[in-house]
């Protein structure tokens, strides 16, 4: 299909019909007819008033025909929270295909992003300003209390695992942990704070001064560690017991959560069997 002919002539229509959009008071976003990335300007010639369906259009189009970082921005406008094709929402299938682009042209899209945001001082400072300024938490969660949005994301995530994939990631993974390379790569790999633990006591000492900081993690749930902590299990296959899934993974240096992964779906973790001791 000519997605370059379709672009233009739908650009050619929607030219002649902007004035009368305009002046209906209705909403409307403004479309760059040649995109910023690809050299486009802010000159009015290069810009065009449109509704939120036919920006969405506009971009599933251009996506077409360029592909790259394109897939990003149509992506990003398929999320319901989108400040572009914003009222619109897009259809299951347009938003697999343009998830799926934007996965395979991700790196891509990293790097031209980078380059772009490296350039501009202005964007930098505004990505600055709102890191600082908005709550992320109550954002994410205000996103997936959306009921629309949380049934289309659950979807979406059982349609990319399918169990085939599942498998395959499962089965990659044991072979990663069974060679010694990986296992001491990942044993000895630091966190951001290593060596910075008397600046994390101070950051810390500081939060639980503050009485709500303090009051939720007073209140929060035990961890999973510690639900487990009292649970013996047994090797199977050696018939030693442990007073807990975290004793019996320090000897045979895996993690708890191999051990009691392994007695729910009955496999084996560190080459043993595993059950709960009575």
């Amino acid at each position: 299909m000519d997605y370059k002919r379709i672009y233009d002539q739908f650009i050619a229509d929607r030219r002649t019909k902007e004035k009368a959009l305009r002046a209906s008071g209705k909403y409307f976003e403004r479309h760059h007819i040649t995109p910023r990335s690809m050299g486009g300007t802010n000159d009015a010639g290069n810009m065009i008033a449109l509704t939120a369906g036919d920006h969405y259009f506009a971009h599933e189009c251009l996506a077409r025909i360029l592909g790259g970082g394109m897939w990003g921005a149509l992506y990003f406008m398929s999320h319901i929270n989108s400040k572009s094709a914003k009222g619109f929402f897009a259809r299951r299938w347009q938003y697999e295909t343009a998830r799926e682009n934007y996965a395979k042209n991700l790196p891509e899209h990293i790097v031209h992003v980078g380059s772009r945001l490296a350039d501009n001082a202005k964007r930098l400072a505004a990505l600055s300003d709102y890191f600082s300024n908005t709550d992320h938490g109550a954002a994410v969660k205000a996103r997936y209390e959306n009921t629309e949005y949380y049934e289309r994301w659950r979807q979406a995530q059982k349609d990319a695992w399918t169990p085939d994939r599942r498998k395959a990631t499962g089965e990659k993974t044991r072979s990663l942990w069974a060679t010694d390379e990986y296992r001491n790569k990942m044993r000895n790999r630091k966190s951001p704070w290593s060596g910075r633990g008397g600046e994390l006591a101070e950051i810390m000492k500081d939060r639980w001064v503050d009485h709500t900081f303090r009051t939720k993690m007073l209140c929060r749930k035990y961890s999973v560690a510690t639900q487990f902590k009292g649970v013996k299990v047994i090797n199977v296959d050696t018939g030693e017991i442990f007073d807990s899934s975290l004793k019996a993974a320090e000897k045979y240096e895996v993690s708890g959560a191999a051990i009691r992964a392994a007695i729910k779906h009955s496999r084996k973790s560190a080459g043993f069997r595993w059950a709960h001791a009575s």
